[in-house]
């Protein structure tokens, strides 16, 4: 768990588009969503907001190479008048089709999370669970 003072992405995984269902096998091509837990401090936002950039990419482990890559980012804002709370968020960047594998390739999802708020700034990583591909 972070502190006041951490933001952190805390899990990411592939899921079904609009669900929060984990993907195990998915058919080549099929546009599907990635959903990353992350948790900002409030210590972190009580400079005024902080604003946030998540990055993705869905690697195929089975031939060393990047199937899709994307970012998304925005504001967290202050509470005005009190002191700020941790903010827990799920959020979600859409993998559309087609995209490309072959029958059986292993892929995961590697994100990178960005915090900044004035000078302060905080990254942190982590890599999804693994995901085969079917025809």
């Amino acid at each position: 768990m972070p502190g006041f003072w951490d933001a952190t992405i805390k899990a990411v995984y592939a899921a079904d588009s609009g669900t929060n269902d984990t993907i195990n096998v998915i058919d080549i091509g099929k546009a599907f969503d990635v959903v990353a837990d992350v948790e900002v401090g409030g210590g972190i936002i009580s400079f005024g907001g902080a604003d946030y950039l998540l990055s993705v990419v869905i690697r195929n482990q089975s031939t060393f190479s990047v199937v899709f890559t994307a970012s998304t980012g925005a504001h967290l804002p202050i509470t005005k008048g009190q002191t700020s709370q941790t903010v827990n968020e799920q959020l979600r960047l859409q993998v559309p089709g087609p995209w490309n594998a072959d029958d059986g390739d292993v892929l995961d999802v590697l994100a990178t999370f960005k915090v900044t708020s004035g000078n302060f700034v905080n990254i942190t990583t982590v890599t999804g669970s693994a995901f085969l591909t079917t025809s």
